[in-house]
Protein backbone atom coordinates (compact mmCIF):
# COMPACT_ATOMS: atom_id res chain seq x y z
CA UNK A 1 0.00 0.00 0.00
CA UNK A 2 1.48 3.41 -0.93
CA UNK A 3 2.72 5.48 2.03
CA UNK A 4 0.10 8.20 1.43
CA UNK A 5 -2.73 5.72 1.96
CA UNK A 6 -1.03 3.95 4.87
CA UNK A 7 -1.10 7.18 6.87
CA UNK A 8 -4.80 7.83 6.24
CA UNK A 9 -6.57 4.50 5.66
CA UNK A 10 -7.54 2.11 8.44
CA UNK A 11 -8.37 -1.53 7.88
CA UNK A 12 -9.46 -4.31 10.20
CA UNK A 13 -6.85 -7.10 10.38
CA UNK A 14 -6.68 -10.58 11.87
CA UNK A 15 -4.02 -13.25 11.69
CA UNK A 16 -4.07 -15.61 8.71
CA UNK A 17 -3.59 -19.37 8.98
CA UNK A 18 -2.77 -19.72 5.27
CA UNK A 19 0.14 -21.99 4.40
CA UNK A 20 2.11 -22.65 1.23
CA UNK A 21 0.78 -25.49 -0.91
CA UNK A 22 2.79 -27.26 -3.58
CA UNK A 23 1.67 -26.34 -7.09
CA UNK A 24 2.18 -27.94 -10.48
CA UNK A 25 4.11 -24.85 -11.55
CA UNK A 26 6.73 -25.30 -8.80
CA UNK A 27 8.51 -28.04 -10.77
CA UNK A 28 8.27 -25.97 -13.94
CA UNK A 29 9.97 -22.97 -12.38
CA UNK A 30 12.66 -25.18 -10.87
CA UNK A 31 13.37 -26.32 -14.42
CA UNK A 32 13.34 -22.73 -15.66
CA UNK A 33 15.90 -21.48 -13.14
CA UNK A 34 18.08 -24.57 -13.59
CA UNK A 35 18.16 -23.96 -17.34
CA UNK A 36 18.71 -20.21 -16.95
CA UNK A 37 21.63 -20.79 -14.58
CA UNK A 38 23.28 -22.94 -17.24
CA UNK A 39 23.31 -20.10 -19.77
CA UNK A 40 26.54 -18.12 -19.50
CA UNK A 41 25.09 -14.88 -20.83
CA UNK A 42 22.07 -14.94 -18.54
CA UNK A 43 21.58 -12.88 -15.40
CA UNK A 44 19.61 -15.02 -12.97
CA UNK A 45 16.99 -12.96 -11.12
CA UNK A 46 15.08 -15.51 -9.07
CA UNK A 47 11.78 -14.34 -7.61
CA UNK A 48 12.43 -13.56 -3.94
CA UNK A 49 11.14 -10.72 -1.80
CA UNK A 50 8.28 -9.82 -4.12
CA UNK A 51 6.64 -6.43 -3.80
CA UNK A 52 6.76 -2.87 -5.09
CA UNK A 53 10.41 -2.32 -4.22
CA UNK A 54 11.43 -5.51 -6.03
CA UNK A 55 9.37 -4.50 -9.08
CA UNK A 56 11.01 -1.08 -9.24
CA UNK A 57 14.47 -2.68 -8.91
CA UNK A 58 13.70 -5.20 -11.68
CA UNK A 59 12.41 -2.49 -13.99
CA UNK A 60 15.62 -0.50 -13.53
CA UNK A 61 17.81 -3.58 -14.07
CA UNK A 62 15.84 -4.51 -17.18
CA UNK A 63 16.22 -1.01 -18.63
CA UNK A 64 19.98 -1.14 -18.03
CA UNK A 65 20.26 -4.56 -19.67
CA UNK A 66 18.29 -3.34 -22.70
CA UNK A 67 20.61 -0.36 -23.15
CA UNK A 68 23.69 -2.53 -22.73
CA UNK A 69 22.70 -5.66 -24.70
CA UNK A 70 19.52 -4.89 -26.63
CA UNK A 71 15.87 -5.73 -25.94
CA UNK A 72 16.03 -9.34 -27.12
CA UNK A 73 19.21 -10.27 -25.22
CA UNK A 74 19.37 -13.30 -22.98
CA UNK A 75 20.64 -11.08 -20.17
CA UNK A 76 17.15 -9.57 -19.82
CA UNK A 77 15.37 -12.91 -19.30
CA UNK A 78 15.80 -13.15 -15.52
CA UNK A 79 14.38 -9.67 -14.95
CA UNK A 80 11.50 -10.24 -17.37
CA UNK A 81 10.40 -13.40 -15.54
CA UNK A 82 10.85 -11.76 -12.13
CA UNK A 83 8.56 -8.94 -13.28
CA UNK A 84 6.06 -11.40 -14.77
CA UNK A 85 5.81 -13.41 -11.52
CA UNK A 86 5.61 -10.50 -9.08
CA UNK A 87 2.05 -10.31 -7.66
CA UNK A 88 2.07 -6.49 -7.65
CA UNK A 89 2.95 -6.17 -11.34
CA UNK A 90 0.01 -4.81 -13.38
CA UNK A 91 -1.67 -7.40 -15.60
CA UNK A 92 -0.70 -5.75 -18.90
CA UNK A 93 2.93 -5.53 -17.82
CA UNK A 94 2.92 -9.20 -16.75
CA UNK A 95 1.64 -10.23 -20.15
CA UNK A 96 4.15 -8.08 -22.02
CA UNK A 97 7.08 -9.32 -19.91
CA UNK A 98 6.07 -12.98 -20.20
CA UNK A 99 5.53 -12.71 -23.96
CA UNK A 100 8.96 -11.15 -24.43
CA UNK A 101 10.58 -13.76 -22.20
CA UNK A 102 8.89 -16.56 -24.13
CA UNK A 103 10.26 -15.22 -27.43
CA UNK A 104 13.79 -15.25 -26.02
CA UNK A 105 13.35 -18.78 -24.66
CA UNK A 106 12.00 -20.06 -27.97
CA UNK A 107 15.02 -18.65 -29.77
CA UNK A 108 17.34 -20.24 -27.19
CA UNK A 109 15.63 -23.66 -27.45
CA UNK A 110 14.65 -23.77 -23.80
CA UNK A 111 13.35 -27.15 -22.55
CA UNK A 112 9.54 -27.57 -22.60
CA UNK A 113 9.16 -27.45 -18.82
CA UNK A 114 11.09 -24.18 -18.54
CA UNK A 115 9.18 -22.69 -21.44
CA UNK A 116 5.80 -23.74 -20.04
CA UNK A 117 6.48 -21.98 -16.73
CA UNK A 118 6.68 -18.67 -18.57
CA UNK A 119 4.01 -19.41 -21.15
CA UNK A 120 1.44 -19.97 -18.39
CA UNK A 121 2.06 -16.42 -17.13
CA UNK A 122 1.36 -15.11 -20.62
CA UNK A 123 -1.76 -17.26 -20.99
CA UNK A 124 -3.25 -16.24 -17.64
CA UNK A 125 -2.97 -12.54 -18.49
CA UNK A 126 -3.91 -12.75 -22.16
CA UNK A 127 -7.68 -12.57 -21.73
CA UNK A 128 -10.09 -9.83 -20.77
CA UNK A 129 -11.84 -10.55 -17.47
CA UNK A 130 -15.12 -11.52 -19.12
CA UNK A 131 -13.39 -13.96 -21.51
CA UNK A 132 -11.07 -15.64 -19.01
CA UNK A 133 -13.48 -18.35 -17.80
CA UNK A 134 -13.81 -19.81 -21.30
CA UNK A 135 -10.58 -18.67 -22.90
CA UNK A 136 -8.06 -19.91 -20.35
CA UNK A 137 -9.26 -23.55 -20.16
CA UNK A 138 -9.39 -23.69 -23.96
CA UNK A 139 -5.83 -22.33 -24.13
CA UNK A 140 -4.61 -24.97 -21.66
CA UNK A 141 -6.25 -27.69 -23.74
CA UNK A 142 -4.51 -26.41 -26.88
CA UNK A 143 -1.14 -26.40 -25.16
CA UNK A 144 -1.74 -29.92 -23.82
CA UNK A 145 -2.31 -31.11 -27.39
CA UNK A 146 0.69 -29.29 -28.83
CA UNK A 147 3.75 -31.40 -29.75
CA UNK A 148 6.01 -29.09 -27.72
CA UNK A 149 4.42 -30.13 -24.42
CA UNK A 150 2.64 -33.41 -25.11
CA UNK A 151 5.97 -35.19 -25.62
CA UNK A 152 7.34 -34.07 -22.25
CA UNK A 153 5.89 -35.99 -19.24
CA UNK A 154 6.30 -33.17 -16.70
CA UNK A 155 4.86 -30.49 -18.99
CA UNK A 156 1.89 -32.56 -20.15
CA UNK A 157 1.09 -33.72 -16.62
CA UNK A 158 1.26 -30.19 -15.21
CA UNK A 159 -1.16 -29.02 -17.91
CA UNK A 160 -3.49 -31.98 -17.30
CA UNK A 161 -3.59 -31.31 -13.55
CA UNK A 162 -4.30 -27.61 -13.99
CA UNK A 163 -6.98 -28.20 -16.60
CA UNK A 164 -8.66 -30.91 -14.51
CA UNK A 165 -8.89 -28.56 -11.53
CA UNK A 166 -10.64 -25.95 -13.68
CA UNK A 167 -13.19 -28.26 -15.34
CA UNK A 168 -13.84 -30.63 -12.42
CA UNK A 169 -16.95 -28.92 -11.02
CA UNK A 170 -18.82 -28.86 -14.36
CA UNK A 171 -17.16 -31.73 -16.24
CA UNK A 172 -16.12 -34.41 -13.73
CA UNK A 173 -15.82 -37.10 -16.42
CA UNK A 174 -13.38 -34.96 -18.41
CA UNK A 175 -11.47 -34.12 -15.25
CA UNK A 176 -11.18 -37.80 -14.32
CA UNK A 177 -9.92 -38.69 -17.80
CA UNK A 178 -7.21 -36.02 -17.51
CA UNK A 179 -6.24 -37.22 -14.05
CA UNK A 180 -6.07 -40.86 -15.12
CA UNK A 181 -3.62 -39.89 -17.86
CA UNK A 182 -1.33 -38.55 -15.12
CA UNK A 183 -1.94 -41.32 -12.57
CA UNK A 184 -1.18 -44.01 -15.15
CA UNK A 185 1.77 -42.26 -16.79
CA UNK A 186 4.61 -44.80 -16.90
CA UNK A 187 7.17 -41.99 -17.07
CA UNK A 188 6.66 -41.28 -13.35
CA UNK A 189 7.44 -43.41 -10.30
CA UNK A 190 4.52 -44.29 -8.02
CA UNK A 191 5.42 -41.59 -5.48
CA UNK A 192 5.86 -38.72 -7.94
CA UNK A 193 3.97 -35.61 -6.67
CA UNK A 194 1.99 -35.31 -9.92
CA UNK A 195 0.87 -38.93 -9.77
CA UNK A 196 -0.04 -38.68 -6.07
CA UNK A 197 -1.93 -35.43 -6.67
CA UNK A 198 -3.87 -37.01 -9.53
CA UNK A 199 -4.87 -40.04 -7.44
CA UNK A 200 -6.29 -38.07 -4.53
CA UNK A 201 -8.24 -35.90 -6.97
CA UNK A 202 -9.62 -39.05 -8.59
CA UNK A 203 -10.63 -40.31 -5.14
CA UNK A 204 -12.65 -37.13 -4.55
CA UNK A 205 -14.38 -37.36 -7.94
CA UNK A 206 -15.29 -41.01 -7.29
CA UNK A 207 -16.64 -40.02 -3.87
CA UNK A 208 -18.77 -37.31 -5.44
CA UNK A 209 -20.22 -39.87 -7.85
CA UNK A 210 -21.07 -42.23 -5.01
CA UNK A 211 -18.31 -44.74 -5.79
CA UNK A 212 -16.82 -45.05 -2.32
CA UNK A 213 -14.94 -48.28 -3.01
CA UNK A 214 -13.26 -46.76 -6.08
CA UNK A 215 -12.49 -43.64 -4.07
CA UNK A 216 -10.88 -45.66 -1.31
CA UNK A 217 -8.85 -47.65 -3.85
CA UNK A 218 -7.51 -44.50 -5.53
CA UNK A 219 -6.69 -42.96 -2.18
CA UNK A 220 -4.87 -46.07 -0.97
CA UNK A 221 -2.88 -46.14 -4.20
CA UNK A 222 -1.68 -42.58 -3.51
CA UNK A 223 0.17 -43.79 -0.42
CA UNK A 224 -0.87 -40.74 1.62
CA UNK A 225 -2.14 -40.68 5.17
CA UNK A 226 -5.37 -38.93 6.10
CA UNK A 227 -3.52 -35.86 7.41
CA UNK A 228 -1.41 -35.38 4.27
CA UNK A 229 -4.05 -35.30 1.55
CA UNK A 230 -5.38 -31.78 2.18
CA UNK A 231 -1.95 -30.40 1.29
CA UNK A 232 -1.73 -32.07 -2.14
CA UNK A 233 -5.37 -32.16 -3.23
CA UNK A 234 -7.02 -29.53 -5.42
CA UNK A 235 -8.81 -26.70 -3.64
CA UNK A 236 -12.58 -27.34 -3.44
CA UNK A 237 -14.68 -25.32 -5.89
CA UNK A 238 -17.59 -23.25 -4.57
CA UNK A 239 -20.79 -24.65 -6.06
CA UNK A 240 -23.23 -22.25 -4.39
CA UNK A 241 -22.92 -19.24 -2.13
CA UNK A 242 -24.69 -18.55 1.12
CA UNK A 243 -27.68 -16.27 1.39
CA UNK A 244 -27.18 -14.35 4.61
CA UNK A 245 -24.55 -11.79 3.60
CA UNK A 246 -26.77 -8.72 3.17
CA UNK A 247 -25.32 -5.24 2.71
CA UNK A 248 -25.04 -3.78 6.26
CA UNK A 249 -27.81 -1.25 6.92
CA UNK A 250 -25.43 1.11 8.72
CA UNK A 251 -23.13 1.20 5.71
CA UNK A 252 -26.14 1.74 3.43
CA UNK A 253 -27.21 4.76 5.48
CA UNK A 254 -23.67 6.17 5.56
CA UNK A 255 -23.14 5.59 1.84
CA UNK A 256 -20.13 3.36 2.52
CA UNK A 257 -18.78 0.75 0.14
CA UNK A 258 -16.07 -1.70 1.15
CA UNK A 259 -14.40 -5.07 0.79
CA UNK A 260 -13.19 -7.96 2.87
CA UNK A 261 -10.76 -10.85 2.58
CA UNK A 262 -12.19 -13.99 4.14
CA UNK A 263 -10.59 -17.25 5.17
CA UNK A 264 -12.29 -20.55 5.85
CA UNK A 265 -11.76 -24.30 5.95
CA UNK A 266 -13.84 -26.78 3.95
CA UNK A 267 -14.74 -30.19 5.34
CA UNK A 268 -14.93 -33.38 3.29
CA UNK A 269 -18.67 -32.91 2.78
CA UNK A 270 -18.13 -29.51 1.14
CA UNK A 271 -19.24 -27.25 4.01
CA UNK A 272 -17.34 -24.14 5.11
CA UNK A 273 -15.97 -24.20 8.66
CA UNK A 274 -14.03 -21.78 10.86
CA UNK A 275 -15.11 -18.80 8.75
CA UNK A 276 -13.25 -15.61 9.59
CA UNK A 277 -12.59 -12.21 8.06
CA UNK A 278 -8.87 -11.45 8.06
CA UNK A 279 -8.98 -8.05 6.32
CA UNK A 280 -11.89 -5.62 6.19
CA UNK A 281 -12.31 -2.08 4.89
CA UNK A 282 -13.97 -0.11 6.37
CA UNK A 283 -13.10 -1.52 9.82
CA UNK A 284 -15.87 -3.19 11.85
CA UNK A 285 -18.51 -2.57 9.19
CA UNK A 286 -18.51 -5.45 6.67
CA UNK A 287 -16.95 -8.40 8.50
CA UNK A 288 -20.19 -9.88 9.87
CA UNK A 289 -21.99 -9.63 6.52
CA UNK A 290 -19.04 -11.18 4.69
CA UNK A 291 -18.88 -14.09 7.12
CA UNK A 292 -22.57 -14.75 6.55
CA UNK A 293 -21.98 -15.29 2.84
CA UNK A 294 -20.06 -18.49 3.54
CA UNK A 295 -22.19 -20.09 6.26
CA UNK A 296 -24.54 -21.84 3.82
CA UNK A 297 -22.06 -22.14 0.94
CA UNK A 298 -21.46 -25.53 -0.63
CA UNK A 299 -18.22 -26.74 -2.21
CA UNK A 300 -17.15 -29.81 -4.14
CA UNK A 301 -16.79 -32.83 -1.87
CA UNK A 302 -13.45 -34.47 -1.18
CA UNK A 303 -12.60 -38.02 -0.15
CA UNK A 304 -11.01 -38.32 3.26
CA UNK A 305 -10.76 -41.75 4.94
CA UNK A 306 -11.58 -40.23 8.32
CA UNK A 307 -14.16 -37.77 6.97
CA UNK A 308 -11.98 -34.91 8.21
CA UNK A 309 -10.79 -31.65 6.73
CA UNK A 310 -11.09 -31.35 2.98
CA UNK A 311 -8.96 -28.21 2.63
CA UNK A 312 -7.72 -25.63 5.09
CA UNK A 313 -7.27 -21.86 5.00
CA UNK A 314 -8.92 -21.00 1.69
CA UNK A 315 -9.06 -17.28 0.94
CA UNK A 316 -11.69 -15.30 -0.98
CA UNK A 317 -12.34 -11.60 -1.45
CA UNK A 318 -15.83 -10.09 -1.15
CA UNK A 319 -16.66 -6.61 -2.51
CA UNK A 320 -19.64 -4.63 -1.18
CA UNK A 321 -21.02 -2.05 -3.61
CA UNK A 322 -24.01 0.20 -3.18
CA UNK A 323 -26.89 -0.52 -5.57
CA UNK A 324 -27.62 1.78 -8.45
Amino acid sequence: MPAFFRTRVRVELRCSTEFARPAATDLLFESFYEWLSSKQAAIVERGNGFGTERLMRDRAALAAAEVRDGKEALSSLGMLVSIATNPVTPKDEVHAAATRALAVMTRENAPPTARLAVELQALMTGFASQAFAKGYPAALARELASPVYSADPVARSALALMLSDIVRAKEPARAKSLLLSVANDAAFPANHPFKVGALIRIASIEQGEGNRMAAAAAFERSGLGASQCALLDAQPTMLSGGGSGNFPLEAMRWGFEGWTVNQYDVDAAGRAKNIRTIVAYSPFVFATAATGLFKDARFTKTFRPDGGLGCGSLTKRVVFRLPG
